[in-house]
């Protein structure tokens, strides 16, 4: 996982492809020792989870336990939305996406066992389900 506190820049696109392009900056104070970019092949994929933060809400000293927590309480405040949207149980909505995740082979049986990687991808799937609700999700 690359953590890189970030200011958002700018945005170019459509292209005629149909691709867009996504610019941000980063500080000069920011520290990237440990990030290479010259050895990241062009074409890689990676996800990536945007949380708006304060300038030192999210640093680099957040531990692995401390990301796992935040992204654990955003998960469920998702979830929470999203059964409210559909005016159901958030516990009915949280069955659903362990079920899913069991399908596509991620758990085993509970979503306690998910990395920090496993988290954010059941974040990408209901702010996926939440999109059909307009741009604000």
């Amino acid at each position: 996982m690359i953590v890189l506190p970030v200011q958002w820049d700018k945005h170019a696109g459509p292209t005629v492809m149909g691709q867009h392009k996504f610019i941000f900056e980063v500080d000069e104070s920011i520290d990237l020792s440990d990030f290479n970019p010259l050895k990241i092949k062009k074409g890689t994929q990676f996800m990536m989870i945007l949380l708006e933060s304060e300038k030192d809400q999210i640093s680099r000293q957040e531990t692995e336990t401390e990301t796992k927590q935040r992204f654990t309480k955003h998960l469920h405040a998702v979830i929470s939305d999203y059964a409210k949207l559909e005016g159901r149980r958030a516990d009915e909505v949280k069955d659903e996406l362990k079920k899913q995740l069991i399908e596509e082979g991620k758990i085993k049986e509970s979503s306690k066992e998910l990395d920090i990687n496993g988290i954010a991808y059941a974040i990408y799937l209901m702010k996926a389900k939440l999109r059909k609700y307009g741009e604000g999700y």
